[in-house]
């Protein structure tokens, strides 16, 4: 999945707003968004990111989130149902599915859509 971007800010001060936005311990890393190679430095990463704090839709309808990956089970692990989550949303579902792996494959690298019926199922590429 392609996403606008919204935001230009230092990775750190995403990671401030993913904090604020997560429910329980927070320890979803990304590298889905493209580095700012125009403003990075040395002592700033710079990333374009979409508009995390909007309350608006990233996928319209029913949604339900996977990960499939060795380090979190050895079985494909499900969020529960969606209903056009958000960026909010989809933040903490990843985080809680990732709460049930051992804690090395914490980077989000992107979003994989499975099925796009009446329920779409929607992977997290998971990488560390």
């Amino acid at each position: 999945m392609k996403f606008s971007h919204g935001l230009t800010i230092d990775y750190s001060e995403m990671m401030d707003i993913v904090e604020a936005l997560c429910t329980n311990d927070p320890l979803i890393q990304f590298s889905i968004f493209n580095t700012n190679d125009q403003l990075t430095s040395e002592d700033k990463w710079i990333v374009d990111i979409p508009d995390i704090n909007s309350s608006e839709p990233v996928i319209k309808g029913e949604t339900i989130f996977t990960i499939n990956y060795w380090r979190i089970s050895e079985e494909p692990v499900f969020s529960p149902l969606y209903d056009s989550p958000t960026w909010k949303d989809i933040i903490n579902a990843c985080n809680n599915l990732l709460q049930e792996g051992d804690h090395q494959g914490i980077y989000l690298e992107g979003l994989k859509v499975h099925k796009d019926t009446a329920v779409r199922v929607v992977e997290f590429v998971i990488g560390s």
